[in-house]
C-alpha cells in the first residue's frame, strides 16, 4: 500500500483532488474535516475555550476569526490538534483494513506545517495562481481580506511545491484529471 500525502494552499484544489482520488476507488483520509471532529469532543472543546476565554459551545467562525489573526493562537491550536488527527489517521488506516488498497490518501492544508510528511511515501501539492485561490475563497464567503490573512498564515506555494514530490496544477488551464491518472500511472 502507498501511502500519499496531498496538501496546498486554501483554495488550491486539493478536495478537487481528494474526489478524483476516492472516484478512482481509493479511501482519503480528510485531516481538515477530521480535525472539525476531533474539535468538538468535549474535553477539546472545553481545553479551547479555556484558553481563548470563549463561551461555550463556540462556533468554527468565532475560533477562526481568532487563530488566524494571531500566529500564536493558531500555533497553539495547531500544537493541540495535530497529533490527535494524526493518531486518528493511524488508527484510521489500521481499523479500515486499507492495506488490501493499492493506494490511501490524506489531504492535509499543513501537511509540512505539522511535520506529517514522514508518514508518507509520496507528498502530492496541488496549487493554483493566489488569484484564483482568493476568488475560489470569496465564492466560499470569506472577504478578500480574511482569505488573504488565511494565505498569508500557510507556508508558502514556492516551499510546499518545493517540499512535496510532485505538484499538480489546478489553474484552470491544465486539466487536472489528466495530471492524477498520469501520476497515478507512472507511481502508483
Amino acid at each position: 500500500m502507498r501511502v500519499i500525502g496531498l496538501t496546498g494552499g486554501i483554495g488550491c484544489g486539493k478536495s478537487t483532488v481528494a474526489r478524483i482520488f476516492t472516484l478512482m476507488g481509493y479511501p482519503v483520509y480528510s485531516a481538515d474535516i477530521e480535525a472539525h471532529r476531533l474539535r468538538s469532543q468535549p474535553h477539546i472543546t472545553t481545553q479551547i475555550a479555556h484558553h481563548f476565554n470563549l463561551q461555550t459551545p463556540f462556533d468554527n467562525k468565532t475560533l477562526a476569526n481568532l487563530v488566524f489573526g494571531d500566529a500564536d493562537a493558531l500555533q497553539w491550536l495547531n500544537q493541540l490538534i495535530h497529533p490527535l488527527v494524526t493518531s486518528d489517521f493511524l488508527q484510521w488506516t489500521a481499523q479500515k483494513r486499507l492495506e488490501s488498497h493499492k493506494v490511501v490518501v490524506m489531504e492535509s492544508a499543513i501537511l509540512f506545517e505539522a511535520g506529517l510528511e514522514t508518514l508518507f511515501h509520496t507528498t502530492l501539492c496541488v496549487t493554483a495562481p493566489t488569484e484564483l485561490c482568493l476568488q475560489r475563497l470569496i465564492q466560499r464567503g470569506l472577504s478578500r481580506q480574511e482569505s488573504l490573512q488565511r494565505i498569508a498564515c500557510q507556508m508558502s506555494m514556492a516551499e510546499k511545491e518545493q517540499r512535496s514530490d510532485f505538484v499538480i496544477h489546478n489553474d484552470e488551464v491544465q486539466s487536472v484529471l489528466k495530471q492524477v491518472y498520469e501520476l497515478y500511472i507512472v507511481n502508483c
